[in-house]
């Protein structure tokens, strides 16, 4: 299953220090062009105000690479715009993984951390947290199609052991195109499943807040 890379740009040094590092790496990188005037414009509309564009000319296509502060101390790269067209999944993750592969080598040693995801990711890289993992393989290892209420009972232990054990969120829209993909699931019940996980996730959250 073949899905657009995130790339992310940490530093304990704050977005501010990442932006200003970018900046140098595009006059160290000449392929890659900072754009004053269209960066501002992106940051204005940036839930953190934090934002910068770079652009550089892909096999004869100019495109444009979106980064947003998405935390205090993190940058993610939220798009790649072509100047007319679209992009392929393939082509979206050759120019990303050529950035973030490009840039990893200019800031070594600057206290950045460039990830990268999986862009083929399996059961292990959509839920990393080893206990509610295992709780959705019992859970598909038995008759998750029947929705018989044991299955369901299973479901649930996993929304809750997701809930409990896990610090990343969960991308329940892949999880469902996964199981989709690798297991033949219709899109009415991969929804379906998405749709119990997500407001199941949000009663928990609710109940948290409230007490």
């Amino acid at each position: 299953m073949l899905v657009h890379v995130e790339i992310e740009l940490k530093s304990s040094l704050g977005v501010d220090w990442i932006l200003s590092k970018l900046q140098e790496f595009t006059n160290t990188d000449t392929s890659w062009t900072f754009e004053l005037a269209k960066s501002k414009t992106l940051a204005g509309g940036a839930p953190e105000g934090k934002a910068i564009v770079l652009t550089k000319i892909y096999e004869f296509m100019h495109v444009a690479l979106c980064i947003f502060g998405s935390s205090s101390k993190c940058l993610k790269v939220s798009n790649i715009v072509p100047q007319r067209d679209g992009l392929s999944v393939e082509t979206y993750n050759q120019i990303a993984t050529s950035f973030a592969n490009e840039f990893k080598v200019f800031a070594k040693g600057e206290n950045i951390r460039v990830l990268i995801s999986n862009p083929n990711p399996s059961i292990k890289d959509i839920i990393s947290a080893n206990v509610p993992r295992k709780a959705f393989e019992a859970y598909l290892s038995h008759y998750p199609l029947s929705f018989h209420p044991l299955d369901v009972a299973r479901l649930d232990n996993f929304i809750c052991a997701f809930a409990r054990y896990s610090r990343k969120p969960l991308d329940s829209v892949l999880l469902g195109a996964y199981l989709q993909e690798q297991y033949g699931w219709t899109s009415e019940q991969a929804n379906w499943l998405v749709n119990r996980i997500d407001i199941g996730l949000e009663v928990i959250k609710a109940y948290r807040n409230y007490y």
